[in-house]
């Protein structure tokens, strides 16, 4: 279920291995693995202990699951990428439709880095408790799959392909027929996208679905859909907003939260910790 999973070690090392390898939202290192308070250690777990997205409580990300978003304006916090540049400079020798798509795309890619150098890499502590670390942070998931249906803009299936690029989650298409695929196959090669393209009907597409981490299904939702059917046998979610150009918001699908706190003194006494400490602030000779 990998709700909670907790350490008694003083070996550092030890520390790292078990936090990066166990698959668990909450993570206590040296102290007990009960009574979770907010912000500190934001709670909820990752497989079947979380709910929808897994959003953990306690954290400003939770409010996210009670929001419909849409997107009138592009991103204001933006970095430009090669990427971006590329994307930009294909649109300029594409006829119109094309051209808006990728011009959007563009728009993605800025945002979508922005966030996640800035939000999607970063361990945050927001109390910084003298003789504890509380660090909230994101892992990415192992790998997702985007059904295409006919109705998907050429910038939806960009989307899943400009963060699958930035984070390195391994990223499948699904599809029967359809010409933007092509599109992206023959004109956007030059970019480097990491893909695997898989041409099968919507029945095998449901079958392997239980191989995919996140399943990102955008036609319109029915209870009599196949693809719904298998999900929920699979206890997989399925995302079927279309993605935002606020890479802030949209991110959040393909990651996990983890919290992570660790008690470093020894009944009161902070260690090597406070050595460090004096020693950085010209408190302390060697």
């Amino acid at each position: 279920y990998g709700l909670t999973a907790g350490l008694e070690s003083l070996d550092e090392r030890e520390w790292e291995y078990f936090h990066t390898h166990i698959e668990a939202g909450n993570i206590y290192i040296n102290k007990p693995t009960t009574g979770a308070i907010v912000l500190r250690q934001p709670f909820g777990g990752v497989k079947k202990s979380a709910i929808g997205f897994g959003r953990k409580v306690g954290i400003y990300n939770y409010v996210t699951q009670f929001l419909n978003i849409t997107q009138l304006e592009s991103d204001e916090k933006v970095l430009q990428s090669e990427l971006s540049e590329a994307l930009n400079e294909l649109s300029l020798k594409s006829n119109s439709y094309f051209k808006q798509e990728l011009q959007k795309a563009a728009l993605m890619a800025q945002s979508y880095l922005y966030h996640y150098e800035n939000e999607f890499m970063q361990n945050k502590d927001y109390v910084q408790i003298r003789g504890e670390d509380n660090f909230f942070s994101y892992k990415p998931i192992k790998n997702f799959a985007l059904r295409i249906s006919k109705d998907d803009d050429l910038s939806d299936i960009l989307s899943s392909l400009i963060i699958s690029k930035f984070t390195g989650i391994k990223a499948v298409l699904s599809y029967t027929d359809n010409d933007k695929i092509e599109f992206i196959q023959q004109e956007l090669q030059n970019l480097n996208f990491d893909f695997e393209c898989k041409k099968e009907n919507k029945e095998e597409f449901a079958q392997n679905l239980a191989q995919y981490e996140r399943i990102f299904y955008y036609a319109k939702a029915d209870r009599k859909d196949l693809i719904y059917q298998q999900a929920a046998l699979h206890s997989k979610i399925i995302k079927r907003d279309k993605p935002l150009i606020n890479g802030r918001f949209e991110l959040l699908y393909y990651f996990n939260e983890k919290s992570l706190s660790i008690s470093y003194h020894r009944y009161g006494n902070l260690g090597a910790r406070i050595l460090k400490t004096r020693k950085r602030d010209g408190n302390c000779k060697d």
